[in-house]
């Protein structure tokens, strides 16, 4: 745990270089136009190196899952935030989704940061939707409105699963980017999403990695999504935002049954 709290705390140092929040949004997905007309048949490209951050990663050897508190290898919830603290998505002002906000809003209520327990009712207030830059400023209003000093935070727009893994050894949620569901909640189209990380064990589930996603879209003990490490790379978790202040006691889970 000392050992990984390190490697997070050096993650952070390194991050730090590049929070300098956004001037806009991250641009939605380009619309796939629809099908034309076959093209004359072309010689073969000569192939290129794929732009993943995250290395060469051979297919998964499991299947993503949907489950309770306890992973498909056994292991109980390195976060395991009792099932009636989980917090529904919902939409702002302006009916855009409040994901992001919701997200850091339970990493709040594990890590005892009451600044941002409540963050998606303040956001009720405001237009929804979220970016690097918005959540930075967020963070300040709602502290400056409750007259509290603003935690401490990581705001990483290009973070990788390494990072992912120390801020779960250290016992803090992940709230990151989710681009699809490998268990097809979203009949497997590509979306905008942020979702809570609250488990992760790089050698799990027989060496395949085994990490759980807290959807604010299917909350519940019963509605974990477990993915290998591979599988987790391919939902593309890049923009991540995890509360780094000494945290105070997490609500207790229940025992398990």
């Amino acid at each position: 745990m000392i050992r990984a709290f390190l490697l997070l705390a050096g993650l952070a140092l390194a991050a730090l270089t590049f929070l300098q929040p956004s001037e806009n949004p991250t641009p939605a997905p380009p619309v796939c136009p629809g099908p034309g007309p076959c093209p004359a048949p072309q010689p073969k490209p000569a192939p290129r190196p794929s732009p993943r951050p995250w290395g060469d990663l051979l297919p998964a050897s499991v299947e993503a899952s949907v489950g309770g508190r306890v992973a498909p290898d056994g292991a109980q919830l390195m976060i395991d935030l009792p099932g009636d603290r989980h917090v529904k998505n919902c939409g702002g002002s302006d009916g855009l989704g409040l994901c992001v906000f919701t997200s850091i809003g339970m990493a709040a209520d594990w890590a005892n940061v009451p600044q941002l327990v409540d963050f998606q009712g303040f956001m009720k207030r405001r237009p929804g939707g979220g970016y690097p830059s918005k959540v930075d400023a967020m963070i300040k209003a709602i502290c400056a409105e409750k007259g509290q000093p603003v935690p401490e935070y990581l705001n990483v727009e290009a973070a990788d699963i390494d990072l992912i893994d120390a801020a779960l050894a250290a016992g803090h949620v992940v709230c990151c980017t989710y681009s699809r569901s490998p268990t097809r909640r979203y009949k497997g189209a590509t979306i905008a999403h942020m979702v809570c990380i609250v488990h992760g064990d790089p050698k799990g589930n027989n060496g395949a990695g085994c990490y759980a996603i807290l959807d604010n879209n299917y909350i519940g003990e019963s509605n974990y999504e477990y993915l290998s490490r591979a599988e987790l790379a391919s939902v593309r978790p890049r923009w991540c935002v995890i509360l780094i202040s000494q945290p105070g006691p997490p609500p207790p889970p229940a025992p398990l049954s």
